[in-house]
């Protein structure tokens, strides 16, 4: 809990007076942030991926300062440096004798120019092989899994909690208020935060250069990652992206921003080069560098904690929204409800298609609203199901986009509607769109029921008096095969509704 801030004192030596020369004054305990700014920028040069290079070390090339203090007792700051005796450039450097190439580094010896017509392998055009230095997770070995579900465990429920609490109790310690008013008593306690900052990090990072130590081979792991429990790739994909995109890069960025605070506030015996814009961070990102920090760990450690079939359920939630959305469209598209958007369907057979579309859009939405709820009910008392089945990566990832796809494909088939119901001649690809939707529409479903019945089943349902029947008739097999024949109805229906396309004269 943040303190309140000590009232400020009246004591006339807490700053000092301003000089003749008209330069701002400093505050009496300007020195006591020297080691504050020293230990962010420890923390910057060792975490960043791409330190500036201005922020850390001697700086390579040193300007006017702006509001530069005056001489003390003629000596300059001890933070003051002359020009370059070089004119300009770095000390110890020279320009490359190689022509070009950096210092230390040698052109290799079979080095030749690109192939006519073939552009080099880069950033923007990657070689269309696999890399060699991409993992499989499919081929670890049984101690090698152990160790690193081990250390992903720590990760989820040690590590990365512990933290989000100390960056916390940073961002409560960094309160300008109580800083700028007491410095002797708020400047101790984040110098106590950075030493424990730096072996948090440090563990972080090495559980890390263990459970994802190399780039994740996705083609040939998520096919083959079933027995991986919870170092399935589409798991393991995810943290990586999230510490390699934004973890150290957000964090670092929210150490210099802190700095350079302090030295705005006249803390440091060195000026702020402004070198960690926090507005132009925002304009960027969207928001503050701890924010997004924060925002990452906590999605990553609800992710890697959930079971898969909350990972399911929760993918569904937005597809099971937009089909309704979508079904409400269809229905205004019948009977013209909404005046503010007069579309409206005008020819018999167009409308009678739209309406043996309704019953297909209601199962779907049926199925994912059943599985949704009462699936994991099942967790209390079958010890078949736990937090892990035995599906792939890519099977998980595919029932989990489910309702997503499904909300996309009822998105095409209004938009064909909406083709079909034209008034110029109908085009004779129309009605083979809408076969193929049916088709395709049938094999997302034919796929994803397979997997419902082969890994989120129980293999018997056990006669309990404690268990009421709708808590699982969604997961009784006739339940499932009723369902079944009643979708294969609805889209024979439908398949009908589009061949009367080709006998609608045109208008």
């Amino acid at each position: 809990m943040t303190t309140m801030a000590e009232p400020a004192t009246n004591d006339p030596t807490d700053h000092q007076q301003a000089p003749e020369s008209g330069f701002r004054s400093r505050p009496k305990y300007f020195y006591l942030g020297d080691p504050v700014v020293q230990g962010f920028k420890d923390l910057i040069a060792k975490f960043h991926p791409q330190p500036p290079t201005d922020s850390v070390g001697p700086p390579t090339r040193e300007g006017p300062l702006v509001n530069q203090e005056p001489p003390v007792n003629g000596e300059l700051p001890a933070n003051d440096q002359g020009p370059p005796a070089n004119g300009g450039a770095p000390n110890n450097e020279a320009p490359p004798a190689n022509g070009g190439a950096p210092n230390n580094e040698e052109l290799p010896a079979n080095a030749a120019p690109p192939n006519d017509g073939e552009p080099p392998n880069n950033a923007n055009n990657p070689p269309t092989h696999e890399p060699a230095d991409q993992e499989d997770l499919s081929l670890l070995s049984h101690d090698e899994i152990e160790k690193r579900e081990a250390l992903l465990t720590r990760l989820q429920s040690d590590l990365l909690p512990l933290l989000l609490e100390q960056i916390d109790e940073l961002c409560e310690s960094l309160d300008p208020l109580g800083c700028r008013n007491r410095p002797r008593s708020s400047f101790p306690p984040i110098l106590q935060i950075q030493a424990e900052l730096e072996p948090t990090m440090d563990q972080i990072q090495s559980a890390m250069d263990t459970v994802c130590p190399k780039p994740i081979n996705l083609v040939a792991s998520q096919a083959k990652d079933w027995h991986l429990r919870g170092l399935k790739s589409y798991r393991l994909h995810f943290l990586k992206s999230e510490f390699d995109q934004g973890w150290w890069a957000h964090l670092c960025q929210g150490f210099g921003e802190a700095y350079e605070e302090i030295q705005q506030w006249g803390f440091c015996s060195e000026r702020s080069k402004n070198q960690f814009d926090i507005l132009a961070y925002i304009d960027t990102h969207g928001s503050s560098p701890f924010n997004l920090f924060y925002d990452s760990v906590v999605e990553t450690i609800q992710l890697l904690q959930q079971s898969e079939l909350d990972y399911i359920k929760q993918s569904w939630k937005s597809g099971v929204a937009k089909i309704d959305g979508i079904l409400n469209s269809i229905l205004e598209l019948l009977i013209n409800r909404s005046f503010s958007q007069p579309l409206f369907l005008r020819h018999p057979v167009v409308v009678r298609l739209a309406q043996s579309a309704i019953p297909i859009l209601k199962l779907s939405r049926l199925l994912i609203l059943n599985l949704t709820r009462h699936v994991s009910s099942h967790l209390k008392w079958n010890h078949e199901l736990d937090s892990f089945t035995e599906m792939s990566s890519d099977q998980l990832q595919s029932l989990a986009k489910l309702a997503r796809t499904l909300a996309t494909d009822f998105s095409h088939l209004v938009r064909l509607l909406l083709i079909a119901d034209r008034d110029d001649p109908h085009p004779a690809f129309t009605r083979r769109d809408l076969a193929h939707w049916s088709r395709r529409f049938k094999e997302r479903l034919d796929a994803a029921m397979l997997l419902v019945f082969l890994h989120l089943l129980p293999s018997e349902i056990p006669a309990s008096s404690t268990i009421a029947p709708p808590h699982y008739a969604c997961l009784d097999k006739s339940w499932l095969v009723s369902w079944n024949q009643a979708l294969i109805s609805a889209l024979c229906h439908f398949q009908l509704a589009a061949k009367a396309l080709d006998n609608q004269p045109a208008t």
